[in-house]
């Protein structure tokens, strides 16, 4: 559990936002090929027979734009909101008397990092895929374009380091924010 006002956490909370970070992406693509009249970049016998028939219907670069589109729109709110959340529950801690970091702070910091990186392997894999369309640089100028690029979501975790009630938290905070710009 959590001591002095912090509330408990899972160690294994960052798995679950991954998860749901997961299920939106998959849903934000399926909606965007859906709206565009095709079923996946992956093939299937719509894709042979719409490229077999010659009228440039369906650009591959314009799918794929359509999906990281749907995407960001779909995980931006929670991609930002855990970062954020996470950010508060580190600054609210109240653990500065002993030696040690609190375990709580330390499970949201790490989970935080590792939330990170699985957002970015989540894109990669689910979003660009194998079409050869998009790259990360593709998804990072995306995560620009809805405010949570690497220096955006760092300075949240900055404000809330200047709110700080205690200094280990302050340096976990600075710690967690250096790391998101370092992968993003």
């Amino acid at each position: 559990g959590g001591g002095g006002g912090t509330p408990p956490v899972r160690p294994d909370w960052w798995r679950l936002c991954s998860s749901a970070v997961r299920n939106v992406l998959t849903g934000a693509c399926e909606q965007a090929d859906a709206a565009r009249g095709g079923s996946d970049l992956g093939g299937g016998i719509g894709m042979i027979v719409d490229s077999s028939a010659g009228g440039g219907g369906d650009d591959p670069s314009e799918a794929a734009a359509a999906r990281l589109e749907e995407s960001l729109v779909a995980a931006a709110p929670m991609i930002r909101y855990a970062v954020e959340r996470s950010c508060q529950i580190i600054s609210s801690s109240t653990g500065d008397g002993g030696g040690k970091i609190p375990h709580v702070d330390a499970d949201v910091a790490e989970g935080t990092k590792r939330l990170v990186s699985a957002v970015l392997y989540h894109f990669r894999s689910v979003v660009i895929g194998e079409g050869g369309a998009l790259t990360m640089q593709n998804v990072m100028t995306g995560f620009a374009g809805e405010g949570m690029d690497g220096e955006k979501l760092a300075s949240a975790c900055r404000a809330a380091a200047g709110a700080c009630r205690g200094r280990r938290g302050s340096r976990l905070l600075e710690g967690v924010a250096s790391s998101i710009e370092r992968l993003m």
